[in-house]
């Protein structure tokens, strides 16, 4: 099970292997888009990320809260698409978890006609 932060630091570190250069990143109750990405031909990549245990009390997310982060992940992203229009890459990061793949499982159409970008975030990397 993943903190939120744990997904923002794992994910930096799979887009550096890929030769992506971290601009920024936020962690813990930082506003902004949780991480910014640029690759060499500057082209720039916005990641929306999210947990699936709560830092405070180590318990796994669940029910209307899971439904309420994840559709407002999904809103930052689109909202980036429409803030950012063509000039960057949206990406959303989730843990690899039964609970996030059968809220977004079906969902695959939608990601694939909007450029949306899913990265499932193993706690190994």
């Amino acid at each position: 099970m993943l903190t939120e932060d744990s997904v923002v630091l794992i994910t930096c570190d799979w887009l550096i292997s890929q030769g992506w250069h971290i601009h920024s990143h936020c962690l813990g109750t930082s506003k902004g888009d949780d991480i910014v990405a640029k690759d060499v031909s500057g082209k720039t990549l916005l990641v929306e990320c999210k947990g699936s245990v709560s830092p405070r009390t180590g318990s796994e997310f669940s029910g209307t809260y899971l439904w309420r982060s994840t559709s407002g992940a999904l809103f930052n992203c689109l909202r980036a698409i429409e803030r950012d229009k063509v000039s960057a890459s949206i990406a959303i990061a989730l843990p690899n978890v039964g609970s996030y793949q059968g809220l977004l499982g079906d969902m695959q159409d939608f990601f694939i006609r909007n450029n949306l970008l899913v990265f499932w975030v193993e706690p190994a990397g």
